[in-house]
């Protein structure tokens, strides 16, 4: 072999080799740039963790100093209170009654006005914590205070105006069936189907002075279970089983004008779970509302009445066999059944004397 050939194939292997390496080192400096760009986004990454860190702890101090705020004016608020009371005890007992004081007795001589402007002021307060103990326990369950929620006067306008157009009328049955339904499907289209949100509950210790109780101790919680009136959820434009039971109800009272009655219709099971829907007993016919399983029957005899209520509790998943009670009420009406076939009873005599009647 020539001398200049190896020379040539020594050239030729030595581009090849170059070749190669430059591939690879370039291949090597875009990882390390890749690396690097990297390093630089994790690196920007950790800054904006340690800033959104900070605001954090900075909100979680600023959390906790509100709160010993917040604790130091309610301990103050709590002391007044306790020597308020204490206060009324001695000038209670210092006129002769029997009545036991807050706290021990006390050589302290007080002005009638002072005495009387703080008892009037715990009066106010005791009158404030009543209306609010009474609100809660109108909205906290569904019970024989449910009544009050049940607002046909409210949503009258709306079903005469809007909805049907013009109200029962005895003389014109064809009219009814359409009529109820197009208040079913007015809730379904506008009512939304929402779960209850938390809501203050308050448990008052009081103490007798002279045979007035007043405030001592408040402890507030938070409950799950809201009853909504017609009217909030009218506002609201949303609630859930028991709130669109009693709005459909009401406007079903509205409807009928008192010529055929109307009711909210809730089961109760073993585990306290409940569901609600609205019924309307109307010329012999048994009309089931339920907007938020959307369900709408009709038992058009007294002889459907069983089958149709039985039907709309299978569509809703209670059995009679675990039901642990029945509440069936309006805004004048409230009872209690221990099981499904008394309620049944109930209705299938009214749909039978309305025939009778009719």
């Amino acid at each position: 072999m020539k001398r200049s050939t190896i020379i040539l194939i020594l050239l030729l292997a030595l581009a090849v080799s170059n070749a190669a390496w430059l591939a690879l080192y370039q291949a090597k400096n875009m990882e390390i740039k890749a690396l690097k760009a990297n390093l630089t986004y994790y690196v920007q990454l950790s800054g904006q963790l340690a800033q959104k860190f900070k605001n954090m702890y900075d909100n979680y101090t600023a959390l906790q100093v509100s709160y010993g705020r917040l604790k130091a004016a309610y301990d103050r608020l709590y002391s007044l209170l306790k020597k308020g009371t204490m206060m009324l005890g001695i000038v209670f007992k210092h006129k002769g009654s029997n009545a036991t004081a807050a706290g021990p007795l006390l050589n302290t001589t007080l002005e009638e006005a002072t005495v009387s402007m703080l008892f009037k002021a715990y009066s106010e307060l005791n009158q404030s914590l009543a209306k609010f103990d009474q609100l809660i326990q109108l909205h906290s369950h569904i019970g024989p205070q449910s009544r009050y929620l049940i607002d046909p006067d409210y949503v009258m306008p709306i079903v005469a105006e809007k909805i049907v157009g013009s109200l029962y009328n005895p003389k014109h049955p064809e009219n009814t069936g359409k009529d109820i339904k197009k208040i079913y499907e007015w809730i379904t289209k506008n009512i939304y189907d929402v779960p209850d949100s938390s809501f203050p509950d308050v448990t008052i210790d009081y103490v007798n002075i002279s045979g007035t109780l007043l405030p001592i101790k408040l402890e507030f919680s938070l409950r799950r279970e809201y009853v909504q009136s017609a009217a909030e959820t009218m506002k609201r434009r949303a609630g859930d089983c028991e709130d669109q039971a009693i709005l459909a109800t009401s406007m079903l009272i509205a409807y009928l004008q008192k010529l055929a009655p109307a009711y909210v219709i809730c089961l109760i099971s073993n585990v306290q779970l409940a569901h609600c829907a609205s019924l309307a007993v109307v010329d012999g016919k048994l009309y089931i509302l339920d907007p938020t399983m959307g369900y709408y029957a009709v038992a058009k005899t007294p002889s459907e009445v069983p089958t149709t209520i039985r039907s709309w509790m299978d569509y809703t998943g209670y059995s009679p066999q675990y039901l642990a009670k029945v509440y069936l009420f309006n805004n004048t009406w409230f009872k209690s059944y221990i099981g499904i076939d008394d309620v049944i009873r109930y209705l299938t005599n009214i749909a039978s004397h309305q025939v009778q009647k009719g």
